[in-house]
């Protein structure tokens, strides 16, 4: 089934890490030096933190990005083989990620031909990615990998408005209640599937992973509808 999207082109305007994080993911953590969102840890100087990290100063195709200018083109409409099943919350110390757990299951979304396996989703607030440069309170990002190691990326953009999203009523409530890595989870029942926008259009481009190493070759595609939640969830 083909679909409109909406693609970013290369002339997309990037955006400043250290503006546009307050919460990040450990996803793109490595065993190099630690680092954070301000003063000698932070984004202005990740690429020298540790020599793994050169490609957050040297990258040519970084991520996040204000997308700004697009063209519309028709491209193969992903499809979702996101069920019902648990997810464990781990308290990162940057963000909390939430895993799928072990279930004969397994979630996963087919994007150009290729499929790819969901690792975990986490948090980003304010947004990471702007468009025209606005920023939206909350952005979700659902990790995806190929068997080949490639990785794609959907973000989904959250706007404040109610009544509250009962998808995401559970993660909501229950993010103080993560745990550590390495300690008890809290697992968590629901639909995976139903966390996404209903409209799956998208703005699509190559990018990064949005922490150290800040491995470029990243799928990023972007819902170009939010979701809804409200300002208790968000907050």
């Amino acid at each position: 089934m083909k679909t409109r999207v909406r693609i970013a082109l290369v002339a997309a305007v990037g955006i400043s890490v250290a503006t546009c994080l307050s919460v990040g993911t450990s996803f793109g953590a490595s065993d190099g030096a630690e680092w954070g969102y301000s003063g000698a840890e932070g984004p202005a100087n990740w690429g020298s933190l540790d020599p793994s990290y050169a490609t957050c100063s040297s990258g040519k195709k970084q991520s996040p990005i204000n997308i700004k200018k697009t063209t519309s083109a028709t491209l193969t409409k992903p499809t979702f083989n996101y069920g019902v099943g648990k997810g464990n919350l781990v308290d990162t110390g940057h963000t909390v990620d939430v895993f799928p757990a072990n279930e004969s299951a397994v979630n996963s979304v087919s994007l150009d031909g290729k499929d790819y396996s969901l690792i975990q989703f986490h948090f980003h607030t304010p947004s990471e990615h702007t468009v025209d440069g606005k920023h939206y309170p909350l952005e979700v990002h659902f990790v995806n990998k190929a068997a080949d190691g490639e990785l794609a990326v959907f973000g989904v953009l959250v706007k404040e408005g109610a009544p509250a999203n009962s998808a995401w009523s559970k993660v909501a409530s229950n993010l103080t209640k993560a745990r550590t890595a390495g300690k008890s989870k809290t697992a968590l029942p629901f639909n995976w599937e139903k966390l996404l926008p209903t409209d799956q259009s998208t703005y699509r481009y190559s990018g990064s992973l949005t922490t150290p190493p800040c491995t470029e070759g990243v799928k990023f595609n972007i819902f170009s509808k939010p979701i809804t939640m409200s300002a208790k969830q968000i907050e």
